[in-house]
């Protein structure tokens, strides 16, 4: 089995000159003002400076985050702790380690989402470990820990009937004797994350320490031992992509799994001050009025709920189409049951000529039918957040246009800017499969000829 090896990432300059996107014009970026200011609950705040020498990843501005902001609806999230530090993480994970790409696979199936974080335990030279531990939690608490999965245990009963019943039920979770904190510093996917990233858990580590609180190793051991009454225990960890490494730095909290972005070292205490006192509803309104990007494991509905109640806005259901909109085929997907989405045959053709006609469900993005199936090069490396170009396909843009308006939406700017990572490119056949979802029209469509045709890499 292929395991994660020990090696330098590029610099960031060097990541700059190797990036193959064209050049652009300079632009105007959109200004928005972000508040820092907060209910003080503690003794005077530290101050946490920029690093000096990490200027490039703090020059660029601050941008605004999704209006509503929702994360992909699915069922719960499996952290899956290594003991490679992320110093030695390639820009993907997954391409370099065979076990934890099995692992994302079977979750994605299932509804599950994964990340990666660092166990704290070894620096990826001594000798390999037999599996890694993991847990599934659901918003508010923790559904199953495991202390070690193997290739065995993804196909045990125990593990495949977690995940295949995991819902957000309080009844399935119990709570968790810390609070955990999750943040991207996956340096090799973007400079940004590891340097601002970097910092944040720094400052987050040291606001604890500050407060007299109890902040924990990492290490199953050192959790198994903390079980103890006393202060308010504390976990800072670092993790692989989460997605928007635009919006660095970027965090989820345990066992809440609320998705925080653009944060800065400077937001550590008011990070912890609303963590400790989540019912607060003045902490909550400055935190998530600009670095609120989601909860994991609620549905589309649920999040824009969330967070309109936590920045006392009205509710309104038109921003929930608006979330869908933005958020892509596959949140429209996840948010109607299977049972109740019509199923449906689409045609994919791979690169020999050799077609393929598969069962989809109404709604399902093409990404996931192709993903499921093994078709192609299909991947999804980013779990469809139109973060990479690993489920580009062929499908002509004449469908965006009469007599076939409905059938797949416009490009937007996202998509198209990803499309410059893509390979074999093709002028006006080119799209993301994340970003279309599968309907009555187009599946009339695709096995009228070809259908949707995929690339060989």
């Amino acid at each position: 089995m292929n395991r994660l090896s020990p090696f330098a990432a590029p610099s960031c300059a060097a990541r700059l000159l190797l990036r193959p996107r064209p050049i652009r014009l300079p632009w105007s970026p959109v200004h928005r003002v972000f508040s820092t200011s907060y209910t003080q609950r503690s003794p005077p705040h530290l101050v946490y400076p920029v690093t000096p020498t990490k200027p490039q990843s703090y020059a660029t501005p601050l941008l605004p985050l999704p209006d509503p902001p929702v994360q992909p609806a699915v069922k719960a999230l499996l952290v899956l702790y290594v003991p490679y530090p992320p110093t030695q993480w390639p820009s993907h994970v997954e391409m370099e380690d065979e076990f934890v790409d099995r692992v994302g696979k079977v979750v994605a199936l299932n509804r599950v989402r994964l990340v990666v974080a660092y166990d704290g335990e070894g620096g990826g030279n001594e000798k390999q470990p037999v599996g890694y531990r993991a847990k599934v939690l659901v918003p508010g608490g923790l559904v199953k820990d495991f202390p070690e999965i193997t290739a065995s245990t993804l196909t045990s009963s125990d593990f495949l009937n977690t995940l295949a019943l995991v819902s957000s039920h309080d009844t399935l979770s119990t709570s968790t004797p810390y609070t955990e904190i999750l943040v991207c510093t996956h340096g090799a996917r973007d400079c940004r994350c590891s340097d601002v990233g970097g910092d944040l858990v720094l400052a987050l580590r040291a606001e604890v320490k500050r407060r007299g609180e109890r902040l924990l190793p990492s290490g199953e051991e050192a959790e198994r031992k903390e079980t103890q009454e006393g202060a308010r225990k504390w976990k800072i960890t670092e993790c692989a992509h989460v997605g928007g490494h635009k919006w660095a730095a970027n965090a989820i909290s345990l066992p809440s799994l609320t998705f925080l972005s653009n944060l800065r070292p400077s937001h550590a205490p008011l990070v912890i001050d609303h963590l400790a006192n989540p019912e607060d509803p003045e902490l909550r309104r400055q935190l998530w009025k600009d670095h609120f990007r989601g909860v994991i494991g609620k549905e589309v509905e649920d999040q824009v709920a969330s967070w309109e109640a936590g920045i006392a806005s009205p509710p309104s259901k038109q921003l929930v189409v608006e979330a869908q909109a933005v958020a892509g085929p596959e949140i429209i997907n996840t948010a109607v049951p299977e049972a109740e989405r019509a199923p449906l045959v689409v045609r994919f053709t791979m690169h020999d000529g050799e077609a393929h006609d598969v069962r989809g469900y109404e709604g399902e993005s093409l990404m996931e039918i192709a993903k499921r199936e093994g078709l192609g090069a299909v991947e999804g490396t980013c779990g469809g957040h139109c973060e990479c170009a690993t489920c580009h396909m062929y499908i002509p843009y004449a469908l965006i246009d009469p007599p076939h308006t409905g059938l797949v939406p416009d490009l937007t700017d996202a998509e198209e800017d990803m499309l410059d990572y893509a390979l074999g490119v093709r002028e006006e056949e080119s799209r993301l499969g994340c970003r279309i979802a599968l309907n009555k029209g187009l599946s009339e469509w695709s096995l009228g000829g070809k259908g949707v045709e995929l690339p060989q890499y």
